[in-house]
């Protein structure tokens, strides 16, 4: 009996370790601040872009961060083309980086980019496991949701060129429940929304008539 209290007192210690060991690392990236020579590396790419945009594109980077942890090593796609060349920068900050993923990930986080999504097959997985870590992230349901996360709009809000702009669409299963698929919508199609109904800021998803998303 007493073994068994040991065992079984042994395995609540851990778990509770490892939740707090898990709010730890939601919060340390939660607070993160990127350094400020980022930005202008950012800029670099996308001249375009003023002080609060860079700062909705540091917003989806930690939303991409906080997904990668809570996929628990599972393969996430980077929804973002903006979002992905902040990222890669970041990673030429070398020691800063591996800092960063010790502390967030207690790993080192691979990058890969964000042209992965042009290859259905290796992506759909990893890109509908975005969808629904993103959705989770801004407390959307990913089966019913016509609201796009930051990170799956950002490139539309921002005007990225090349960028990668979704829509959602929602389907009857075979069980009569409805669910929802996100889509990049092709770079040679456009779907227009009003410009009322655009994401202008990191609270207002991209709410409009066509399920925001286009090339």
């Amino acid at each position: 009996m007493d073994a068994a209290l040991i065992v079984v007192g042994a395995v609540l210690l851990a778990f509770l370790q490892f939740r707090y060991r898990r709010q730890q690392q939601f919060r340390f990236i939660s607070e993160f601040r990127f350094n400020p020579n980022l930005r202008d590396k950012i800029l670099l790419h996308y001249p375009h872009l003023n002080d609060d945009q860079i700062d909705h594109v540091f917003a989806a980077l930690k939303d991409y961060f906080w997904m990668c942890l809570k996929a628990n090593k599972e393969f996430v796609t980077m929804p973002s083309r903006v979002v992905d060349k902040a990222w890669h920068e970041f990673i030429l900050y070398t020691k800063s980086y591996q800092k960063f993923c010790h502390s967030a990930f207690g790993r080192y986080l691979h990058h890969t980019p964000a042209d992965v999504l042009s290859n259905k097959s290796t992506s759909q997985e990893g890109i509908q496991r975005a969808w629904a870590l993103a959705c989770a992230k801004h407390s959307f349901d990913p089966k019913t949701s016509h609201q796009l996360p930051l990170i799956f709009v950002i490139d539309k809000m921002l005007a990225i060129p090349n960028g990668f702009h979704y829509q959602t669409l929602s389907m009857l299963s075979s069980n009569s429940h409805n669910m929802t698929t996100v889509h990049p919508v092709s770079m040679t199609e456009k779907v227009d929304c009003e410009d009322s109904d655009t994401m202008d800021d990191a609270n207002n998803c991209g709410n409009c008539g066509n399920n925001c998303g286009s090339h």
